[in-house]
């Protein structure tokens, strides 16, 4: 998670469930209980007379006379029975199996379901997270059409705040996703970083779309007016740090906005 928040500039405290939810990487949890079932299952079907198979039946045999510690398969037998999947370490009585063939199509199924639980897991930590006041936020409201953002959820004005508290060019309003060209020339510095959409030549980052730019102006004046302008593009924390509820929902539906101008 670390590399996640370096990679894209994000605050120390950015929630783990939220780089998962945005990136889509895969939990090391998700990935410790894979990688034990494929060795699982190369177990299961190693020849009967090595010291590996041996090995695997005698801890299984002895559950509960070994400790847990020195005991692989009781561990992972108690993390899959979080998830109702044990049935998958016991091929000749729940289910049948014939060979790797057959036993890796009932892995592929534990991992989905694993996987599925995983995310809803993360919403769950989403729903009850106290980090950030903007949890808070049931959905998006425009109070200029009364329209309601129905498939605007709480996570998306967490994931705005966010955004612009990196303030690296990148914002996403739904299913849209706004690139300024700040974020272009992040990757490619012969690449104009100047707003192509008015005559001012300022760099468009966020400071210049929330503030100045008159592409803007109509939409500025009914969404944000109340926003307080910084002295500066340095001292774009100062809007970071006056972002409440109803701010916030604001600059989303200003941002949606503007995207809909940028096509």
């Amino acid at each position: 998670m670390q590399f996640y928040k370096k990679q894209f500039s994000l605050p120390q405290f950015t929630p783990s469930w939220f780089i998962r939810m945005e990136t889509k990487c895969t939990p090391i949890k998700y990935s410790l209980i894979k990688n034990a079932l494929l060795f699982f299952c190369k177990i299961y079907f190693s020849d009967p007379n090595t010291i590996v198979n041996n090995c695997y039946h005698s801890l299984r045999s002895n559950v509960k006379k070994i400790p847990v510690k020195q005991n692989w398969f009781y561990q992972l037998h108690e993390i899959l029975s979080e998830y109702k999947c044990q049935y998958v370490l016991y091929p000749s009585e729940e289910y049948k199996c014939s060979d790797r063939i057959e036993m890796g199509k009932v892995i592929r199924e534990v991992l989905s379901k694993v996987r599925a639980a995983m995310d809803e897991e993360d919403k769950s930590r989403m729903l009850i997270s106290k980090c950030m006041p903007f949890y808070q936020i049931g959905y998006v409201k425009d109070n200029t059409t009364e329209d309601l953002y129905n498939n605007v959820r709480n996570w998306s004005l967490v994931k705005l705040a966010i955004q612009i508290k990196s303030n690296l060019g990148r914002f996403t309003v739904g299913s849209d996703v706004l690139k300024l060209k700040s974020y272009n020339s992040l990757f490619d510095e012969d690449n104009d970083d100047k707003c192509c959409y008015c005559s001012c030549r300022e760099v468009d980052d966020l400071f210049h779309v929330l503030y100045f730019c008159p592409k803007y102006a109509s939409e500025r004046s009914k969404f944000i007016s109340k926003l307080e302008i910084p002295d500066g593009r340095h001292l774009m924390i100062n809007l970071v740090k006056s972002l409440n509820n109803e701010y916030l929902n604001s600059i989303y539906i200003f941002l949606s906005y503007v995207f809909k101008l940028r096509k």
